[in-house]
């Protein structure tokens, strides 16, 4: 007969190591040593910093020096441009609502790299594990078929079955070697997550599901499309204040009023943005379409946000039953299966067969249950990214 493979194509390799990283310390490191997320407090400061003052061009301040056949005068001369109306008002609320944008999505941007970092982690635990369920299957398989050489002789199926499992072996042992080169793909991944080029997580450790944390009352992405919401409104008010004039000031005086000419000059005056309609009312028309499609993301997200949650919740419900169901019973009662298959007789195929399957059974259920916790981590990583309250300092 033919034994299922599958079970046996799932590993990762690496010799065990005295030294054994916990998820919460890599996370740390992460947090502490990543440029990427180190970067994002500047990138809010120079935000911050654009939101602050009004949005004024830099006076102009001149000098001119004149000739004549009396001499040389000089005069001195300052310019200022002010918007009219409410242009300076609604770009300082435009660069405001942009502040508390970047907020947000620089705080979205460290939380995906942090849940981005701890299911790399995971991943790297979930492989670490299945080397060893793979190594064990090897050497058991190794002891499976000595059992079924010694009954060669008197059966020419239990000679198949031999073959059959030396040939597993073989394919084994050439996994292992392939997926062993996996292991320095997944390390070499979180060392560059950590920045950390010398990084090794050792035998990795990994604590207990979490359960899923309080939701907040938005998603994170309804409230950064809220806010992008919020700075297309506030763009377009500015685009629609592009038609109206500017102000502008402008203040001389000559040290030596050359003849008919005033010690001192003020001009007030006024550019006229309507005279040229084309330019401000593209300006109007590319503001309008950004605020249209800022209304459909956000309406979009609300949508999508609420069936998100109640998918996830549904999932993680039924993911948390399954591996309660393996840890508390399914995998217990294999282990027990192991124990009474070591007072088998195994010299026919009937119990070579029994002692095949109870083995396969047990490295089978250890195998889903990796798998299902990776699953669970994954969701975890989508709820907490997008529902969870709190910072990313908090994670």
């Amino acid at each position: 007969m033919r034994i299922p493979i599958a079970f046996f194509l799932c590993v990762f390799g690496l010799v065990p190591q005295a030294f054994a990283d916990s998820i919460d310390s890599f996370i740390s490191k992460v947090r502490s040593k990543n440029l990427e997320i180190a970067s994002q407090s500047s990138i809010i400061s120079a935000a911050e910093a654009r939101s602050k003052g009004f949005s004024l061009k830099a006076p102009m301040i001149g000098v001119a020096q004149m000739k004549n056949l009396e001499g040389v005068s000089y005069a001195f001369e300052v310019q200022q441009e002010v918007p009219l109306s409410s242009r300076l008002s609604d770009d300082k609320k435009s660069r405001a609502h942009a502040y508390d944008l970047q907020k947000k999505e620089s705080d979205f941007f460290s939380r995906e790299k942090l849940f981005e970092a701890r299911l790399a982690f995971v991943s790297y635990w979930k492989n670490f594990e299945k080397i060893k369920y793979t190594k064990e299957v090897r050497d058991w398989l190794k002891q499976h078929a000595g059992y079924a050489r010694s009954v060669v002789r008197s059966d020419s199926s239990a000679n198949i079955y031999a073959l059959e499992i030396e040939s597993y072996i073989g394919l084994l042992e050439n996994e292992i070697s392939t997926i062993q080169s996996i292991l320095e793909t997944e390390k070499a991944k979180l060392r560059e997550m950590c920045f950390d080029e010398s990084y090794d997580p050792g035998d990795p450790v990994l604590d207990e599901a979490k359960t899923l944390p309080e939701v907040s009352l938005t998603s994170r992405i309804t409230s950064i499309n809220l806010s992008r919401l919020k700075v297309a409104n506030s763009n377009l008010d500015v685009a629609k204040s592009s038609y109206l004039p500017n102000l502008f000031f402008k203040a001389r005086k000559l040290d030596r009023p050359m003849e008919g000419m005033a010690n001192q000059e003020i001009m007030v005056g006024i550019d006229l943005p309507f005279a040229y309609f084309w330019q401000p009312r593209a300006d109007n028309a590319e503001a309008v379409a950004n605020k249209y499609m800022a209304e459909a993301n956000f309406r979009k997200s609300e949508v999508e946000s609420e069936s998100l949650k109640q998918s996830l919740k549904a999932k993680a419900s039924i993911l948390k039953n399954q591996m309660k169901t393996l840890k508390e019973i399914s995998i217990p009662a294999a282990e027990k299966a192991l124990k009474y298959a070591k007072n088998l007789a195994q010299r026919d195929m009937s119990g070579l067969e029994t002692h095949r399957r109870i083995f396969q059974d047990y490295i089978e259920l250890r195998s889903q249950l990796l798998e299902i916790r990776m699953n669970y981590e994954e969701l975890y990583s989508n709820w907490s990214l997008v529902f969870a309250e709190g910072k990313s300092n908090e994670l």
